[in-house]
């Protein structure tokens, strides 16, 4: 099951576990993580969407053989997004 969900409701689900984190100092480090890997989970989402809003806007406007090339540089921008956040979840699992 493949669910959608709006983009200011991604936004105010992070927002609420950001801030909404209870205080714990002998779990702080761990629920921080947490939070801090669905934050840059959701803020990946949010540039891969907006991404692709570029991409169909630019199809429409311009032509499909003129956005070709702006298509490909915002998937590279998507991996490398994506990698980036893998490695930070990587690293506070070691720490």
């Amino acid at each position: 099951m493949n669910r959608r969900f709006p983009l200011s409701q991604i936004i105010l689900l992070t927002f609420g576990l950001v801030m909404g984190s209870p205080y714990n100092a002998s779990g702080e480090e761990t629920n921080l993580e947490k939070t801090e890997a669905l934050k840059n989970k959701t803020v990946d989402v949010v540039k891969k969407k907006y991404r692709n809003i570029k991409d169909k806007t630019c199809r429409t406007v311009n032509g499909e053989m003129e956005c070709v090339e702006k298509e490909i540089k915002h998937k590279v921008q998507d991996t490398v997004d994506k990698v980036n956040t893998k490695a930070k979840e990587e690293k506070n699992k070691i720490d």
